[in-house]
């Protein structure tokens, strides 16, 4: 029924869920890795579904590395579901007790699931049994559907290449709109129908670079795209956090009691 997510839908979730752009707030990805997926979106816009677990690495335009994580993609007509190891990632910003304490509250799995049917955007936290949701901006669905139609896309072949052992076709990618004109390279197996295996977007001073495996065109469970039944809803992420630890607390405060009752 819908197009696939363009880079202006994320683009307004990066605003209205507060994504910063350089990291600062561990949870969240870094807002750079929009444009990356922006791309995806595009390169598999002929296709109905699209399933990746994803190694995703940040860096600077002097190749130091920012950050590194691992998640997954799932992607449908009607939505877009990321996972992301936010714990696990490699993050200058994150120390190992922050690394701990995220781990033992549950925060350290993060869900973001993006719905063009309903207009709604969940952030998840399986862990901790908690969410938020947001309601998309008006007209997003129609704006994603002009991006769309006007975005042009055009891959130029550059090389042939082994990627992990891969035999792919290197491809630069450029990318024009009334209001975008980008570049990245991305890397492509000819014996899968010319599914993406690794894609490299970058601006000036940063770049990712993302690598798919587990590559999957079935369509995906339902259920992925739905918020767990027994996840509480909260009005914004300190609460969700505020609940975490909370949850966590009562949990070492019942353990004392039990073993006292002993």
């Amino acid at each position: 029924m819908f197009p696939r997510i363009g880079k202006i839908l994320f683009l307004i979730l990066c605003s209205a869920l507060g994504f910063q752009a350089h990291g600062q707030d561990f949870l969240i990805k870094p807002a750079s890795a929009l444009g990356a997926h922006g791309l995806l979106q595009l390169l598999i816009s002929d296709r109905k579904y699209f399933r990746a677990d994803t190694d995703e690495v940040l860096q600077t335009a002097a190749e130091r590395t920012v950050s590194e994580f691992t998640g997954g993609i799932q992607i449908t007509p009607e939505a877009f579901r990321c996972e992301l190891d936010v714990a696990g990632r490699k993050f200058p910003l994150m120390s190992d007790e922050n690394r701990v304490a995220m781990r033992r509250v549950g925060l350290d799995k993060q869900i973001l699931l993006v719905r063009l049917d309903t207009a709604t955007v969940h952030e998840i936290y399986p862990g901790a049994l908690v969410h938020h949701t947001e309601s998309l901006p008006p007209n997003t669905v129609e704006s994603v559907v002009k991006l769309q139609k006007e975005t042009k896309l055009k891959l130029h072949f550059e090389a042939d290449e082994n990627i992990e052992g891969q035999r792919c076709k290197k491809y630069r990618l450029v990318v024009k709109s009334p209001n975008i004109a980008e570049d990245g390279i991305v890397w492509m197996r000819p014996d899968k129908k010319g599914l993406p295996v690794k894609l490299q977007y970058g601006t000036n001073d940063r770049r990712i670079t993302m690598t798919f495996r587990n590559i999957s065109t079935e369509a995906p469970p339902p259920e992925l795209f739905t918020v767990p039944t027994n996840s509480v809803p909260k009005k914004n992420r300190k609460e969700m956090i505020s609940a975490a630890n909370e949850a966590w607390l009562q949990k070492e405060i019942d353990k004392v009691k039990a073993r006292e009752s002993q």
